[in-house]
């Protein structure tokens, strides 16, 4: 009989065979085997052998049926029939085959994690979960601080005519701890008021950080427990507990957590402690409060429940603290190291304290998975046409709310140390309501110029020998698609970077020079909001703004009355009131030296880096 002999190594056996037939199945192989490939990267690597036997089966059968297409094709590979086992021996032949492409996990795949934490929405959830004792527990302390804060007393009649508000239990879990909340509906209320809360502007973070420095003083830090419910009500209003509880109806004695007019209570309550204490609140930031007695002087800046303060008298600060926790339930935290996301590192030896958004930027880099991304040198190429990024449609409500989130994390980053992608941000946020994929890859591309840049920081020191407000201002012209420009100013106080923003002008500039005047009058506007607050830390320090326009100058120079600018006249009266004042000072500076540049527009490599070294430096 003839036929061809079969060697199988794996079995150590020959066999003849007398049916067999070649096919070429190289190239097709090779595109299965590369997809088969990258299938196993997303699979677990400790795959008992059960499991691969259980998938020769299926090999052998896509070799079979490509088995009778090749007897008509006359291939040039062999292929047996009737040996199950004959597909080991094509794997090992293909295995040399195979690409050593390093496969990467595509980014679709990104939006289909799946997270392990899970909390519950309702009190139903979380007593149906395995950690039911422990939410339990979280409850019954939110209810007992509630009772010994005298926020309610309990009723059996609602008074005819008052409306009751409901409530439900907020859970949450941090690390190991759960953590409860009762908070009422507020938005049963019927409330016609436009309210709002002060909070501290992180301008006068810094400036606070900045002055504190420069007088070599140790920032401290308090924070609030159970701030909301730490201010008495002046309104009559009734609450429905959940269904868990057993009381069913309490009249409110004080402010709890949901009720729209909550942090204005709470604001209230806490500004009227201070002010029996003789601090004085600053109208330039409402929550920045300062006592000054002679040459003791102490101040405190407030941002909801967090507290920083500072001072030169043991004595005063020993009081301020203990009054704080007479009235109020605090923990004390010591020196700061953080605040609002921010990292404060105060060296009282060195005169030097340093703030950065190293872990926030961390935070978010993990969260979008790009820990170990490839970095960029730039945020954003100095040729790129923002003009096609304009749609009249989002392409998703999904992209649209992914595109939203990330501008507003990169956002808080550029408002707090990050001044480097102030500018792309601020003109990325503009295309929002037309969000595109292309608009997210670039956003991602923000992340990976920021996981290079990751160790940029605001130095403020001590031993500066800068006694001037230093300001730049700068607009291009005609940049926006409705044909607005955008100014960019930043001010260094000490030597260093305390105030800067980038936003678009209201109106369109007919010339260079009117956008240029717009941001100079903006700037100057700005200055003497800074040259106030610096005076309540006790520091009268004279203002200088750098200006690369030279009909800028002159026009703010000059009197009123030209025609080509009447419609500027308002502005142009309120800069020369500043300079007949010696208010401010405007100064010439060369195009190349101006750092608000990087506040306006994309640039190009080296001005970009040769501008952002000195942001971040004296």
């Amino acid at each position: 009989m003839e036929g061809k002999r079969i060697e199988e190594p794996k079995r150590d056996q020959k066999e003849v065979m007398e049916e067999v037939v070649l096919l070429d199945i190289s190239s097709e192989d090779e595109e299965i085997e590369q997809h088969e490939e990258s299938e196993e990267e997303f699979h677990d690597t400790n795959t008992d052998e059960g499991e691969e036997q259980d998938k020769t089966p299926e090999r052998t059968e896509n070799i079979s049926e490509r088995t009778e297409e090749g007897r008509n094709q006359n291939e040039t590979e062999y292929q047996t029939t009737g040996i199950g086992s004959q597909n080991s021996a094509t794997e090992d032949q293909n295995q040399g085959q195979r690409s050593k492409r390093k496969i990467i996990k595509p980014n679709k795949l990104e939006d289909y994690y799946l997270y392990v934490t899970v909390e519950p929405s309702n009190y139903r959830e979380a007593m149906a979960s395995p950690e039911a004792e422990n939410w339990k527990e979280a409850m019954r302390k939110e209810l007992n601080q509630l009772k010994e804060n005298n926020t309610w007393t309990e009723i059996e009649i609602v008074p005819e005519g008052k409306e009751v508000i409901s409530s439900k239990w907020v859970l949450k879990r941090k690390g190991n701890d759960y953590k409860a909340r009762l908070v009422a509906r507020g938005f049963e209320q019927d409330c016609n008021e436009d309210l709002y809360a002060l909070v501290a502007k992180l301008n006068t973070f810094r400036i606070f950080v900045s002055v504190a420095t420069k007088l070599n003083l140790n920032i401290c830090q308090m924070d609030v427990c159970g701030a909301f419910l730490n201010a008495r009500l002046d309104e009559e209003l009734y609450l429905s507990l959940p269904e868990d509880t057993e009381v069913k109806i309490v009249r409110l004695n004080k402010s709890i957590y949901g009720l729209k007019r909550s942090p204005k209570y709470w604001n209230e309550a806490f500004n009227n402690v201070m002010i029996s204490m003789g601090y004085k609140q600053s109208d330039k930031d409402y929550c920045l409060y300062s006592k000054c007695e002679g040459k003791n002087k102490t101040f405190l800046l407030l941002y909801v429940d967090d507290i920083l303060y500072f001072g030169n008298n043991k004595l005063e600060l020993s009081k301020l603290r203990d009054m704080l926790c007479q009235t109020f339930k605090m923990k004390e935290l010591g020196a700061t190291s953080k605040f609002l996301g921010i990292d404060v590192k105060q060296d009282l030896n060195s005169g030097v304290t340093i703030i950065s958004q190293k872990d926030y930027l961390r935070n978010i880099l993990s969260e979008y998975n790009m820990l170990d991304c490839k970095t960029l040198s730039l945020p954003i190429d100095k040729n790129f046409n923002f003009h096609i990024l304009k749609r009249e449609n989002s392409e998703s409500v999904f992209i649209e709310n992914k595109c939203r989130r990330l501008i507003g994390r990169l956002m808080y980053a550029a408002m707090g140390t990050r001044t480097d992608i102030c500018a792309v941000v601020n003109i990325l946020s503009r295309y929002q309501n037309s969000a595109s994929t292309l608009l997210y890859k670039i956003l991602l591309n923000i992340l990976r110029y920021l996981k290079g840049t990751l160790d940029l920081c605001l130095i403020y020191y001590r031993d500066s020998n800068v006694d001037e407000i230093i300001g730049y201002v700068e607009s291009d012209w005609g940049g926006c698609n409705d044909r607005k420009s955008t100014t960019g100013c930043i001010f260094k106080v000490f030597g260093s970077s305390v105030m800067w923003f980038s936003k678009k002008q209201a109106t369109v500039s007919l010339s260079s020079t009117e956008a240029e005047f717009i941001a100079l009058c903006s700037a100057t506007s700005e200055a003497c909001w800074l040259k106030d607050i610096l005076f309540i830390f006790g520091f009268d320090i004279k203002i200088v703004i750098f200006e690369d326009n030279q009909s800028t100058i002159k026009m703010a120079q000059m009197a009123t009355g030209n025609s080509r600018v009447k419609h500027l006249e308002i502005k142009l009266s309120f800069v020369k009131e500043k300079l007949d004042k010696n208010i401010i000072e405007l100064r010439y500076i060369n195009t190349s030296d101006q750092l608000a540049d990087i506040l306006t527009k994309a640039l190009g490599g080296t001005l970009f880096r040769k501008l952002r070294d000195r942001l971040f430096s004296k």
